[in-house]
């Protein structure tokens, strides 16, 4: 009677080890489906989203194509700290020093008559230096300047006015036939005359350092500086004063 409870018992205890053990699978079928579905859907939805992404990006970079903005196209930028601070020790134009003079022979805003200048704005061209010293074309002026010819590169023609010095070819130098000049101006390259200094030192602290040489008939510079019109005896446009000038290959 005992051997026979025994054995009730432990067939007893196989069916409910058999049957909790089909239970479980089957749930975890189930689950292992439905968690399959979940992630088919996702993937489906995401996938979809894929094209409309795809045509929404750029590859265009912004910042590489502001960067050459002074070399193609546009020669206006943006003035710098030393295009202003140079601007206000300019001998004998309106910049609220001592040695300034009200209106000054410098314009700095727009001309009615000439719209397509942008005058008081700062501009990066290239060029040629056009005179040369034996001409006087290329000179130390008494107010201190360096005053030189640049011969503008064909992008940049329309920087210069008809009052400009007249250009003309010369092979020799790969000056082009129709070429453009604007006169250009390095403050303060030299001691002013004393005759100029009455009403104030206007190079005092101003230290030589945009341009310390003489530029020779031919040599290749970039300059930058304000674009001003000179309304003075020649009328013509310059770049003046010049914050940078430098050779160019």
């Amino acid at each position: 009677m005992k051997i026979q409870t025994n054995v009730i018992i432990t067939i007893g205890l196989v069916l409910m080890v058999v049957l909790f053990g089909t239970a479980f699978n089957t749930f975890s079928f189930a689950a292992s489906t439905n968690n399959t579905k979940n992630q088919s859907t996702s993937t489906t939805n995401n996938t979809t989203k894929v094209p409309s992404q795809t045509m929404t990006t750029t590859t265009t970079n912004p910042i590489a194509q502001n960067s050459t903005n002074s070399l193609i196209g546009s020669p206006y930028t943006t003035c710098t700290g030393t295009d202003v601070y140079l601007w206000n020790h300019v001998y004998n134009v309106k910049n609220g020093q001592s040695w300034g003079q009200d209106p000054g022979r410098l314009r700095i805003t727009q001309d009615p008559q000439n719209p397509q200048y942008k005058y008081g704005s700062c501009v990066t061209v290239t060029g040629q230096v056009y005179s040369q010293t034996s001409t006087g074309g290329t000179k130390d002026e008494p107010d201190g300047d360096l005053h030189f010819t640049l011969a503008l590169d064909k992008q940049y023609w329309g920087l210069s006015n008809p009052r400009d010095p007249e250009c003309h070819s010369n092979p020799s130098h790969g000056l082009p036939v129709g070429c453009m000049n604007i006169i250009v101006e390095v403050i303060c390259h030299k001691t002013p005359a004393n005759s100029y200094l009455q009403h104030g030192d206007y190079c005092k602290d101003v230290k030589n350092n945009v341009y310390s040489g003489v530029p020779n008939l031919g040599d290749k510079l970039k300059v930058s500086g304000k674009l001003v019109l000179d309304e003075g005896e020649g009328k013509w446009n310059e770049i003046h004063p010049a914050s940078y000038v430098h050779s160019f290959p």
